[in-house]
């Protein structure tokens, strides 16, 4: 007879799968780190950078590591991600917003 998994954890990875939260967790991980980087955010400002970067990367993942081909190594592009977030989002912004302006 096995044991019942217990816990907040156990739950998630019986819901998700172990390589989705796996997946989950490097993304905070980096998405935790990426306020060290960027100099002059207040509190809120620095949460809304970890919770941008850890969306960012639980979201968008998969369709990077399949584009850049590295689909064998999602937990470091997870992590990467969560860390480059709030770097990538001005960026992505501002090349879209190019985009829309060449179309118009």
């Amino acid at each position: 007879m096995e044991p019942t998994a217990t816990g907040f954890l156990a739950g998630l990875v019986a819901k998700f799968g172990a390589a989705k939260v796996w997946m989950a967790l490097a993304g905070f991980m980096g998405a935790a780190l990426s306020p060290i980087f960027i100099t002059g955010l207040t509190r809120p400002q620095m949460f809304l950078a970890v919770l941008a970067g850890f969306c960012t990367s639980l979201f968008c993942t998969e369709m990077v590591a399949h584009l850049i081909g590295l689909e064998n190594f999602s937990y470091g592009v997870a992590f990467c991600l969560g860390l480059m977030a709030m770097n990538i989002i001005p960026l992505g912004k501002k090349m879209l917003s190019k985009r829309v302006g060449e179309d118009a």
